[in-house]
């Protein structure tokens, strides 16, 4: 038997090498605490997951439940939710996924760890419930989109179709080499301005919530704090939640911050320090078109409707960066990155391509704009 407190007899156990894995295990307080707010957001926004409960036969030893704990936050993505249901079962929480999926899931997992755990699991379906007569057009929007995104899980719709992959490593690897020149001038520029790599290498949460490291030119002075940012986030997802859309900030950068080394925000600004994803075009984690990747405590703001976006491959370029970006709210960039996973097509992904240029050099021109409008405020000021 696991004992009365399963988490804490299970760390006992472990080695302390094993940390990181356990932190991220939740504690029965609080699995059931996210159990019940996914139902309740079942029940108030035609919201649908599923829930697994792996049972850990008593007569294991505590470092068995480890063993089934470590192959379940290998597995599972981070939209996921992963943690004690009580003593003896282990559960997991799976957004936007349909009772299908969930039971291939769990048989790959008992698959996985079947020469150490005698681990048997059960599956309940949390479905949508889609009302006949919605109040209003938002319910009616929101029961479509969540319907939708149940329904791309359950085929088990492919990631990246062959079109968009040959794409991608055609795209990447011509913008590789033909930008050569620009990374060696890039890399020394850096180099010469601050000390510490040339490279910016940051976990990102990709395809239906799994991570990736994401390559950028570093812009930042080396180890530079990012709590700011990190707030500045948070306040962001903050007032779309509370504030109906015309009240809510654009999601702009954060040029001001400090330890921006210098000229960085001239990088920042025209997306070469972005150029280094190509990297990860090539290899797979990511597209030359779809949603921005977000970073993990982003994520763990999101609202249920919020993690459709996670439903696409990230990109390098999109929808939301052509349609405005700065200049539009973060439930605006959700809703177009939520709409480009529905519409995507090889036309879709060349405009995409071919409006990038344009807006990259009118967040420029919005940017001197900006930089001039603040200098003659400061004059105004001082006289």
């Amino acid at each position: 038997m696991i004992g009365v407190t399963p988490e804490a007899s299970v760390a006992r156990a472990l080695p302390a090498s094993t940390g990181k894995q356990i932190r991220r295990i939740n504690s029965t307080d609080a699995f059931h605490s996210e159990l019940e707010r996914h139902e309740a957001l079942a029940e108030s926004r035609c919201y649908c997951f599923s829930l697994i409960l792996f049972d850990v036969c008593q007569d294991e030893p505590p470092t068995a439940a480890w063993t089934l704990a470590h192959a379940l936050t290998a597995r599972f993505r981070a939209v996921d939710v992963v943690g004690w249901h009580d003593e003896n079962r282990l559960g997991v929480i799976l957004p936007y996924c349909g009772s299908k999926t969930a039971l291939r899931l769990a048989g790959d997992i008992c698959h996985m760890v079947r020469d150490d755990v005698s681990a048997t699991y059960t599956v309940e379906d949390h479905p949508c419930r889609l009302d006949p007569r919605p109040q209003c057009a938002a319910c009616r929007v929101r029961a479509a989109e969540t319907a939708r995104l149940a329904q791309i899980e359950e085929e088990g719709r492919s990631a990246l179709p062959l079109w968009k992959r040959a794409i991608d490593i055609l795209g990447a690897a011509i913008g590789l080499i033909v930008l050569s020149p620009l990374f060696v001038v890039t890399g020394l520029f850096i180099k010469c301005v601050s000390r510490g790599p040339i490279f910016f290498r940051q976990e990102r949460i990709g395809h239906m919530g799994r991570t990736f490291r994401l390559w950028k030119f570093r812009t930042y002075e080396h180890k530079a704090d990012t709590s700011q940012h990190e707030k500045y986030v948070k306040s962001l997802i903050e007032a779309a939640r509370q504030s109906k859309d015309a009240q809510q900030p654009s999601m702009r950068k954060l040029d001001r911050a400090p330890g921006i080394i210098p000229f960085g925000n001239l990088l920042r600004k025209s997306c070469i320090d972005e150029f280094p994803q190509l990297i990860n075009v090539l290899v797979g984690q990511m597209s030359l078109v779809g949603p921005r990747p977000p970073i993990r405590y982003e994520v763990e703001q999101y609202d249920a409707w919020h993690k459709g976006r996670l439903c696409a491959v990230p990109g390098m370029t999109g929808l939301w960066q052509v349609s405005g970006k700065n200049r539009l709210s973060f439930n605006e960039m959700v809703r177009l990155d939520i709409q480009y996973l529905r519409q995507a097509s090889p036309w879709l992904d060349l405009k995409i391509l071919l409006k990038t240029p344009i807006a990259i050099f009118t967040q420029i021109l919005d940017s001197l704009r900006e930089r001039k409008g603040g200098k003659e405020q400061q004059r105004r000021t001082a006289a």
